[in-house]
């Protein structure tokens, strides 16, 4: 029975939580959170392994070059990337990320393949966002830069958006994807299939849209609806987009 505007009104703040995660669940097929290359489902680590595994891991794609003052305009390196030191949150995130299920099966797969993900390089970002190319990944020393999305207010849930930047690069995707531009449906995959799974087990909401800062323009998770500009969706039925400043938009 389709409820009316009065009685959605009724529903508290978590009765709208349990609506708007039901009509994800009813409309997104479940993804699992354990990946899969080449139709092959990658397997965690074994616990006893995974701090070795990362250790390994740190050694083989973790960047060594340091590029020292880096933010200061005076220096030759302004504006590089540099080694992801350990006291950084995005170290500090990565070492969490390899304890779990999923990421210990990335870093597995990554480990016993070592020659197919040759020159894959991990690096602390110049700026504040996470970034993913075919070949790298890039965290902020500080990480989240932010505790809430720019655009959705959604909260961030670090592991969730390592996972993410994973599924832009060459571990789950061709060689065709080299020189490939990253697109917002490419984004959507990513939310949908990564992040999304990974902050549903974690209790989080899953993340309903993605906004383009530098396309502005935002995509729907659930329908693949796109629209220039920021989008938010609406509190009662997150396949519907609205306009930030509509009464019922979900901030």
């Amino acid at each position: 029975m389709t409820q009316t505007t009065e009685n959605l009104e009724s529903l508290t703040d978590q009765q709208l939580r349990q609506r708007r995660i039901q009509i994800y669940r009813n409309k997104v097929k479940h993804i699992r959170v354990l990946p899969r290359i080449n139709g092959k489902q990658l397997t965690p680590a074994l616990f006893v392994n995974r701090k070795s595994n990362f250790k390994k891991f740190v050694e083989l794609y973790f960047s060594k070059i340091e590029n020292k003052n880096n933010h200061s305009l005076e220096s030759e390196n302004y504006g590089l990337s540099t080694r992801l030191r350990p006291n950084s949150d995005g170290y500090k995130a990565f070492v969490r990320f390899s304890e779990t299920d999923y990421g210990s099966s990335v870093i597995k797969e990554m480990l016993v393949n070592q020659k197919k993900y040759s020159g894959f390089m991990i690096r602390e970002a110049f700026g504040n966002s996470a970034i993913a190319e075919y070949k790298n990944i890039l965290l902020p020393k500080k990480f989240p830069f932010h505790p809430l999305f720019i655009s959705s207010k959604q909260k961030i849930y670090d592991l969730a958006i390592i996972y993410h930047e994973f599924a832009h690069t060459m571990v789950f995707n061709s060689t065709k994807s080299i020189n490939k531009k990253i697109t917002i449906y490419d984004e959507r995959i990513a939310v949908m299939k990564f992040e999304n799974p990974v902050r549903i087990r974690k209790g989080y909401e899953p993340r309903y849209t993605y906004t383009h800062n530098k396309t502005k323009e935002t995509i729907n998770i659930i329908t693949g609806k796109k629209l220039p500009g920021v989008w938010l969706v609406n509190k009662y039925d997150p396949t519907i987009l609205v306009v930030p400043a509509h009464k019922d938009a979900l901030k």
